[in-house]
Parts: structure tokens; sequence; C-alpha cells
């Protein structure tokens, strides 16, 4: 295994400790939806913030396929979201963790995701219909989730 991925791994184990609550989602009719969720522990965000964002966005890629032309640019059903692209479109600013993920690799993937350092969490997708849905009940445990998800 890669460093890339040891690593990777590391991070999706860490997001599994953080407790949160899905405080709201609204589903809009031409197929934006939005989350707001709240960490149980505001000191969570320091420690899991990062990890959190990026299981959010594991979840996300793996759902996703090509849109109109990308499929130029689609690396194929192995590809995996890694490290080093949470790097290339991870920021921190206005107090806040936040990554937005248009497209990757040819994924339509159309994710934001902000943490705020009181444990606020907003998650937006566009044109993806209820997607958030599956990526936030995996989060909460609420389907089976086996490390052999998060490595393909």
């Amino acid at each position: 295994m890669g460093d890339d991925r040891a690593a990777g791994l590391e991070l999706l184990k860490t997001a599994t400790l953080i407790d949160f609550e899905i405080i709201e989602t609204d589903l809009a009719p031409e197929g934006s939806m939005k989350g707001i969720l709240q960490f149980t522990e505001a000191e969570d965000v320091e420690w899991g913030g990062l990890a959190f964002v990026f299981a959010i966005a594991v979840i996300s890629f793996n759902e996703v396929r090509p849109a109109g032309h990308s499929d130029i640019a689609y690396a194929g059903d192995d590809d995996e979201f890694t490290v080093g692209d949470l790097v290339e479109h991870f920021r921190f600013g206005h107090g806040r963790l936040h990554i937005y993920l248009d497209y990757v690799r040819g994924r339509l993937v159309k994710t934001d995701i902000d943490v705020y350092k009181d444990g606020k969490v907003v998650i937006q997708t566009v044109n993806r219909g209820q997607s958030l849905g599956r990526p936030l009940d995996l989060m909460k445990g609420k389907r089976p989730v086996d490390s052999a998800e998060f490595e393909n």
C-alpha cells in the first residue's frame, strides 16, 4: 500500500470517530441539495475536521461518473479520490475548512463542503439530485461500511 493510500485510510478511520447530527437537508427542484450538520463536540473540528472533509469527498467521488464530454478525462471505475486530491482542492479561510470539487479526473463531483470552528458543517451538491443522502448515511453508520468500500 502506498503512502498516499495509507494516509487516506488513516483519515477515513479518524472521520468515523466523529459524532454528528443531521440538522437539515434540502433538495431544490433543479437537483441541488444542501445538508447542514453539527458535530456533537465542537472540539472535534480540531482533530477531525479535515478527516471528515476527506471522508465526504471520498464517498462523493466514488458515487459519480462522467458527464458530457468529461469522459475524455475519466480515469475509470478503479480510480479513487486521494490525499493528493484533498491537498489540491482544500482551503482554509474565513474561519472554516473548505473544499470545492467540480470535475475531478472526468467525474462530475460538484460538491462543496465547509466545516466551521463551532462544528457546523454545510455540504452542498449541484446537479446530483439526492446524492448527498448516501454519504451522510454512510457517515452515520446507517448502512454497512466496510473498509473495502473506501479502498475501491
